[in-house]
């Protein structure tokens, strides 16, 4: 038997309160006066009830073949699907006992079975699309164009602006004061003398040429991190230099000398018990938003890097920069997401390299304001092993 308190999950506590009976829970042994217990199997049994609409046993599901390549990107253990989906269980017996119940095979999130007008399967229809089928129309319908292809396009149409929705409903547009600061840096060899700031600041145009998490060949931004640790894993993974031996890291801090809009993805935090089924609405722009970001902090590695990779991300954030305001019509100046090495604060910044920079070369010109300036004496490096 266990009780409300020791599940720690508002929507199984409220179904222990309402079919259990008062009693000694198995698994805190304290007495709580008025303290309802309930059979864990029958709590677990409705607890994979709700989990099985997301999650699978990928040895025992057909995969459509338009969604192999999201399905195999991610592999879980049940107590990983626990940690993503909000489940915390302070009591390790009791968190133990719960795992052990479903199983030690892998479990994957089902992507494809979220319903056709869902804010999920709209985010992966218009991956697929972008693609493997269209890249700089898909907004627009064409004549001849069969019926599932218009309503791809309505429904693409209509997704940015649900984003848009969700991001402020969640209140993930957040407004930044002068004087934060952000790590960047680069690998060099050992015995190179880098200028800096210039040699670490967002590329110059004729050095973008290859495709990043949300920009494309031939757009610089500033990409970021909280601190240096981050920032040194951050470039090392995407490095693609093998090995990396006679080399050295060197970073150093910029701070924003503008105030800065900010879609901050890590402040994404469900409102609701994933068990509640009263709440879906809420919970499937939830899903949505973790899942879309769990996509912003993907892992690849350059040597491995197709130029499509990054193309339904780069789409996102376009939009982020162009279209989608925060307080007061402010334009947005960057996005924050965790790093997928160390769950930390990962930033890029809307910010090219004269933005960076607090003196221009006369030849340049300034076309616009600086955003970023380097922290005097902040510079640090170090060498990979």
């Amino acid at each position: 038997m266990v009780c409300c308190v020791c599940l720690n999950d508002d929507g199984l506590s409220r179904l222990v309160r309402d079919k259990g009976t008062i009693g000694q829970c198995g698994y805190c042994w304290s007495p709580k006066p008025n303290v309802e217990i309930f059979p864990l199997t029958l709590v677990l049994k409705e607890a994979e009830r709700r989990i099985r609409k997301e999650w699978c046993d990928p040895s025992r599901t057909d995969v459509p073949f338009r969604y192999i390549e999201d399905y195999l990107s991610g592999c879980y253990s049940f107590s990983e699907v626990m940690d993503r989906i909000g489940w915390e269980i302070p009591n390790w017996t009791l968190r133990t006992d719960c795992v052990q119940a479903f199983g030690d095979h892998e479990w994957r999130r089902i992507k494809w079975l979220n319903g056709a007008n869902t804010i999920s399967s709209a985010w992966e229809e218009f991956k697929h699309t972008v693609k493997y089928e269209r890249r700089y129309t898909f907004l627009g319908g064409t004549k001849g164009e069969t019926n599932r292809k218009k309503s791809t396009a309505r429904t693409i149409q209509n997704l940015f602006s649900t984003i848009d929705g969700a991001c402020r409903r969640a209140s993930l547009i957040t407004q930044f004061d002068t004087g934060n600061k952000f790590w960047r840096g680069r690998v060099f060899n050992s015995d190179d003398t880098p200028n800096i700031p210039s040699d670490l600041t967002s590329p110059p145009i004729k050095c973008c040429t290859a495709p990043n998490r949300m920009s494309p060949p031939g757009i610089a931004m500033f990409y970021g991190a909280d601190d240096f640790d981050t920032a040194k894993m951050e470039v090392a993974a995407s490095s693609g230099r093998t090995p990396l031996a006679a080399k050295t890291f060197i970073g150093v801090q910029f701070a924003n000398v503008i105030p800065l809009t900010i879609l901050d993805l890590t402040q994404i935090n469900p409102r609701s018990s994933y068990f509640d089924d009263d709440s879906a609405a809420d919970k499937a722009i939830c899903n949505f938003l973790i899942g879309f970001a769990e996509d912003v902090s993907m892992p690849i590695e350059k040597a491995q890097r197709k130029s499509i990779d990054y193309v339904p991300t780069q789409v996102f954030t376009e939009y982020v920069k162009y279209v989608m305001k925060g307080m007061a019509r402010r334009s947005i100046n960057g996005i924050k997401y965790r790093s997928a090495h160390t769950e930390r604060g990962c930033w890029v910044i809307f910010a090219n390299q004269s933005e960076c920079l607090a003196n221009m070369d006369p030849e340049q010109g300034r076309v616009s304001r600086q955003i970023l300036g380097c922290v005097d004496g902040s510079i640090r490096s170090e060498e990979i092993q």
